[in-house]
């Protein structure tokens, strides 16, 4: 859907990974305007932990959270854990490009 909407997307299946390629890409004319993340990373640390690793490494790092699970307070009050944005799954394309477009000018 990412591409479809006109953006390069990448993907990586875990946070290590995907923090590795974020990084490598700084200041970089491949740079990397914005991550969308699950909350839940099987096998891994999550994206509650996992944002927070951004955030370090980059605190103006705009990171949306991706979730089914409604009941979260990480979902309900992204803000609050350094996420830039919200996605609750199931969504649309035209809520994908409403909340991209969103963070991306903030």
């Amino acid at each position: 859907m990412v591409n479809k909407l006109g953006h390069y997307a990448d993907s990586s299946p875990d946070c290590e990974e995907a923090l590795k390629k974020y990084n490598n890409n700084i200041n970089t004319s491949n740079s990397f305007d914005l991550v969308i993340m699950d909350l839940t990373i099987p096998g891994d640390i999550g994206g509650y932990n996992c944002v927070k690793l951004f955030l370090e490494s980059d605190p103006g790092a705009k990171v949306i959270v991706s979730s089914g699970y409604s009941s979260s307070p990480v979902i309900a009050n992204y803000k609050d854990y350094g996420f830039s944005g919200c996605l609750q799954k199931p969504f649309a394309i035209k809520d994908l490009k409403k909340e991209i477009n969103r963070v991306l000018e903030s």
